[in-house]
């Protein structure tokens, strides 16, 4: 072979080899290109989900707190039943010498209902972030709550999917807890109940006053008429004030118009 067919030969392999190695810096640099973009999208996805997550969870937090305050005003109901007095819509716990007090279930219920009513006053429908370009579609919320000494727990379900552009995410479940001992205060109209439906003639204001200083809280008694008398059992521990109120009805005896 001739020196010039030696030549060619090795321009030929120069010029593959050139070739190669610029094909594979390309593809490398598309490869590395692709993977970034990848990443960035993760990464604003996650970076949306915490602020949605943060946001719904806030309004929760502030939501519960409306809820456990109105509830505790309303003795331990949204939808206060019969029978109530009409002036402070509030229901009857001693009633014609029985004890209606709500148990632990129902006063559950009744703040998640609260919760599932008034929580979409405080997320505005995502306006937050539907006015920067995201696509938000929720589901109807449903609460289950726990009352729990020191604490009460609310927990959200509420299928949201949100989306800009590729970047799209799902959350369903959310918590948060409100700091008040509701739970106790519960458990001390329970206790007194009890006791009125045995003496259903009197108060005994010794042991609910014990009993209440036992558990930290307050007590307020307030004479509506000759039969009633409005009770409320405060807790001023936590950072909010919170009060349980209600309504009892002693029965008059026989010619007795006087007081209590």
């Amino acid at each position: 072979m001739n020196k010039r067919g030696q030549i060619t030969i090795f321009m030929v392999v120069g010029i593959l080899i050139l070739v190669a190695a610029a094909l594979f810096i390309y593809f490398q640099d598309v490869v590395s290109e692709n993977v970034e973009e990848q990443e960035l999208v993760t990464l604003s996805g996650i970076q949306l989900g915490d602020n949605i997550q943060s946001y719904v969870e806030n309004c929760i937090a502030k939501t519960g707190k409306e809820a456990v305050i109105y509830i505790g005003n309303h003795g331990g109901y949204y939808d206060v039943p019969t029978p109530f007095d009409p002036l402070f819509t509030l229901p009857y716990y001693f009633y014609e010498e029985q004890d209606l007090v709500p148990d632990e279930e129902t006063v559950n219920k009744e703040l998640g209902k609260y919760m599932d009513d008034m929580l979409f006053f405080c997320l505005q429908n995502f306006n937050t972030f539907t006015e920067q370009g995201y696509e938000i579609d929720m589901e109807d919320i449903e609460t289950d709550v726990d009352l729990q000494k020191g604490k009460v727990r609310f927990f959200v379900k509420l299928p949201l999917y949100f989306s800009k552009g590729t970047i799209g995410k799902e959350l369903a479940l959310f918590e948060s807890d409100v700091s008040t001992d509701l739970k106790v205060m519960h458990e001390l109209t329970e206790l007194f109940m009890e006791e009125q439906v045995t003496f259903p003639d009197s108060i005994c204001l010794s042991c609910l006053l014990n009993w209440s200083l036992e558990r930290d809280l307050r007590v307020g008694m307030y004479k509506v008429d000759n039969e009633t008398v409005l009770f409320e059992i405060i807790n001023d521990d936590s950072n909010e004030i919170v009060t349980l109120q209600f309504l009892n009805k002693y029965p008059l005896q026989e010619g007795d118009t006087n007081e209590i």
